[in-house]
């Protein structure tokens, strides 16, 4: 799952993760928000980022 973070009072901008075309998200895995995710990573399942 990839999505964008909510909006918040000390967050008012709405990020979605950026992943590199080589990373692995696991069908059961999350990325959330503002972050990266970098080449060859592999994003294990019921992981969180």
């Amino acid at each position: 799952m990839i999505h964008k973070n909510v909006k918040t009072d000390f967050c008012s901008q709405e990020y979605l993760p950026t992943v590199d075309p080589t990373a692995f998200i696991h069908p059961l895995a999350a990325a959330i928000g503002h972050v990266n995710i970098g080449k060859k990573v592999m994003v294990a399942p019921f992981a969180s980022v």
